[in-house]
């Protein structure tokens, strides 16, 4: 495994499908809120079969997501389940964890549950009305904040978000319903390279009384698939929250695990390559 400094257009192709955490715009945005960022290939640095993005932070270096495999046969067998890297080794940190990813091919609809399409026609049947809205509004963030307070669950802070806008521009997207002048509900996503990701949400009592959510996320599924993504991530799914796993199961998404991370291996980094300015990519 060696360390490399590819440039941005290289790195997104390079993890083409990714989960966020494999982005360019993540490991920039990790940069500039004080951790160090390195980016290692398995494999010929010019075509890697694999890559990883380790964030360093008070001298814990890890990969939220594990090893992003190009060509899994290869490499798969010899780097089983690696998935955080740091000093000293052998201890377990975390436990595997499942989020909700669709896939993009085919016919969106006819992946969805019955009640979940069933649903989607009663938003389209509505007064609702999507607008789509580059970064995203203070009145969504300010509504989800609230609404994850009341609720009790975790998310990035908002300084994490205005950090993935500043390192993309356009990767950063959100829709919005409104019904008359008001909106009622809206989701914020997030643009890297072949996949699209669910960031937050929010929705009022009218939006939910129209299924706006499932409106709004019907339309981004659609729009991540004609800008050419080929995966749409949901987020997290717990068997704790059984209502919003049906939820984003319902879409046609599968489950899909990502192993637990575990300090365990030491990485020498060897040499390297300069890095060039970052260019926008919307897919």
């Amino acid at each position: 495994m060696e360390r490399i400094e590819p440039s941005r257009a290289e790195w997104n192709t390079w993890t083409f499908g990714a989960p966020l955490q494999q982005s360019w715009a993540y490991g920039e945005t990790a940069r500039t809120l004080g951790s160090r960022v390195e980016r290692y290939a398995v494999g010929p640095a010019s075509d890697p079969d694999a890559v990883v993005q380790f964030v360093r932070r008070f001298g814990v270096g890890y990969a939220p997501v594990g090893v992003h495999y190009r060509r899994p046969g290869s490499y798969a067998a010899r780097l089983p389940g690696l998935t955080l890297i740091a000093e000293p080794a052998g201890r377990a940190v975390s436990t595997a964890r499942q989020v909700a990813v669709r896939r993009l091919d085919g016919d969106l609809r006819a992946g969805m549950a019955k009640k979940w399409r069933n649903r989607l026609h009663v938003a389209e049947r509505s007064d609702l009305r999507i607008h789509r809205i580059a970064g995203c509004p203070r009145w969504l963030s300010e509504a989800e904040a609230a609404q994850r307070s009341a609720r009790g669950y975790k998310a990035l802070p908002l300084a994490w978000l205005r950090g993935m806008i500043a390192a993309d521009s356009c990767g950063v997207l959100t829709y919005a319903a409104f019904s008359g002048a008001l909106p009622v509900a809206g989701i914020c996503v997030l643009r890297h390279s072949g996949r699209w990701t669910y960031h937050l949400g929010w929705t009022g009592p009218d939006g939910r009384s129209r299924s706006a959510h499932h409106l709004l996320i019907a339309t981004a599924m659609e729009d991540a698939a004609k800008a050419g993504a080929v995966l749409f991530d949901l987020g997290l799914v717990t068997a704790q929250n059984e209502g919003l796993r049906r939820f984003k199961l319902g879409t046609g998404a599968e489950a899909v695990t990502i192993p637990g991370m575990t300090i365990g291996w030491r990485l020498s980094a060897r040499g390297g390559r300069r890095a060039s300015a970052p260019a926008c990519r919307a897919a």
